[in-house]
């Protein structure tokens, strides 16, 4: 059963930018998602304002955020 909305934002650590972790779980989400999945790496780009990214993904019905390091 997928999860339901029309836009979610996936939310992880600058840190696995451009890896296998973040594909693997940037393709889990889109595969278990019906609607377009933000991934900000692949997106959006840097932005100058790390609270910029907060207004993006609030306006997102569904919010996935990875662990990182524990957090």
């Amino acid at each position: 059963m997928k999860i339901k909305g029309e836009y979610a934002y996936y939310s992880h650590s600058v840190m696995i930018f451009d890896s296998i972790d973040e594909s693997s779980q940037y393709n889990f989400i889109k595969d278990n998602f019906e609607g377009f999945v933000l991934c900000p790496n692949r997106h959006i780009g840097k932005l100058s304002k790390f609270s910029d990214y907060f207004k993006i993904a609030k306006k997102a019905d569904c919010l996935f955020v990875s662990e990182f390091n524990g957090y």
